[in-house]
């Protein structure tokens, strides 16, 4: 008798998964941004810079007003995984108060041994901490006396960190 036979054959692969967790990124602002005191002249538009490292200058028809002391760059702490690169964006809001808004541009970092760059990708040295600070300048346009009004002006600067 013949008969028929049936053979089923089964096939399974495997394959490996990986999967590194990261730490979260942890942004903190340890100082604010303070372009100080100054004056427009009535006729010339300026501007006024913070560096990275805290230094305040001036162009156009912009001098300084009794900024020492006052003036600063803004400071952040950032912490996640060592040796990975991340990113920071930045946006800006234009300065708002007593007169005309006065916006903000140019922003410049300081991160580690690089000064005074507009590089944004960097990453966390390896050290038992994992944190990393730096600091970060603008630069702020400002109208002449005839337009731009005396008083308080007050914006931000957003950073954003995000692995790469």
């Amino acid at each position: 008798m013949l008969g028929t036979a049936v053979v089923s054959l089964n096939v399974v692969a495997l394959s490996q998964v990986a999967h590194a967790v990261t730490a979260t990124i942890t942004l903190t602002a340890t100082t604010n941004l303070h372009f100080g005191r100054f004056a427009p002249d009535n006729v010339s538009a300026g501007t006024v810079v913070i560096s990275p490292a805290g230094a305040q200058s001036f162009t156009g028809g912009i001098v300084d007003a009794g900024s020492a002391g006052i003036s600063q760059a803004a400071g952040f702490s950032i912490t996640g995984d060592p040796s990975v690169d991340i990113q920071i964006t930045s946006s800006a809001t234009a300065l708002s108060g007593a007169g005309p808004n006065m916006n903000i541009s140019t922003i410049k970092y300081s991160i580690g041994p690089t000064a005074d760059t507009d590089t944004t990708t960097f990453q966390i040295p390896t050290t038992a901490t994992t944190t990393l600070t730096f600091s970060v300048g603008a630069t702020l346009s400002v109208a002449n006396s005839a337009t731009q009004t005396n008083g308080a002006y007050t914006g931000g600067i957003t950073l954003t960190a995000n692995y790469l």
